[in-house]
């Protein structure tokens, strides 16, 4: 019997895990993505990319630790920052005349073999950090 081809055109339910990715008996199927790599949904069900950011210098110096995570961010105002995330702390630093100033340290419940697993979305100046194993 020849598959019938489906265009999906909403993300809704976001990424879905490898157990039920092939689930098509799930109602979930038709909203719901293999991978959104760089990607983030809209309110209204659309993947679009994820902003991008500029280049303002190498960091890895500042980093000792190798399961470090680096996160680039900007707010409203068009002011940039990076997130290093190492065990236990978060180091933010802010790009200032194209110069890295380094704003104040974070902690959080986050171990090294967590930060290979956060994913965050940023809305407007609001900033979600999600893991599986803490609440946002």
């Amino acid at each position: 019997m020849p598959s019938k081809m489906v265009r999906q055109t909403s993300f809704i339910t976001g990424e879905v895990d490898r157990v039920n990715y092939k689930r098509t008996d799930s109602e979930a199927y038709l909203t719901a993505c293999q991978s959104l790599l760089n990607m983030q949904v809209t309110t209204q069900g659309y993947a679009v990319k994820r902003p991008g950011g500029i280049f303002v210098g190498n960091v890895t110096y500042k980093v000792t630790e190798i399961t470090a995570q680096f996160f680039q961010i900007s707010d409203n105002q068009d002011n940039y920052y990076i997130i290093i995330a190492t065990n236990l702390t978060f180091h933010i630093y802010q790009n200032v005349n194209n110069e890295l100033v380094f704003l104040q340290d974070l902690v959080t419940p986050y171990s090294s073999a967590d930060l290979s697993s956060i994913d965050y979305d940023l809305n407007q100046d609001v900033l979600v950090l999600t893991h599986r194993n803490h609440p946002p």
